[in-house]
């Protein structure tokens, strides 16, 4: 009932849905991408100056290439990570796509999906 009510948010297993959260396209040439950021002043991590890196949301922070890769990489082993964050504001997810494999990506995308739910429910039967 409450599933027919839609109070409850059926989580899809990651093989479901993988074909739907990142586009092939987005991996035309992330490397293309990378090449195309602006300068930075420094990296908030690193402290390298004058690299390629993102400028972050909450507008006083920068992060280099290889810092972003990393963190990236950390939240799809480490969960708790999510969603990433700086000044407690959100970091676009969607640049995951730029800086990890589509498998990766791929994950990382689906972890925050499950995190939107509000009521998960989980097949016991499942993994």
């Amino acid at each position: 009932e409450a599933l027919a009510k839609g109070t409850i948010k059926i989580i899809p297993r990651l093989s479901d849905i993988e074909s739907d959260l990142v586009s092939t396209e987005d991996f035309a040439d992330p490397e293309e991408n990378l090449r195309r950021l602006p300068a930075i002043p420094s990296c908030m991590v690193c402290y390298d100056e004058n690299i390629q890196g993102f400028n972050l949301a909450c507008g006083q922070h920068s992060i280099c290439i290889d810092c972003s890769r990393n963190l990236f990489q950390s939240a799809v082993r480490d969960t708790s990570l999510l969603p990433l964050r700086c000044c407690d504001v959100p970091i676009d997810m969607n640049i995951s796509s730029w800086l990890l494999s589509p498998e990766d990506s791929n994950l990382i995308q689906f972890r925050m999906y499950e995190m939107s739910a509000r009521e998960k429910m989980y097949c016991p039967n499942c993994n």
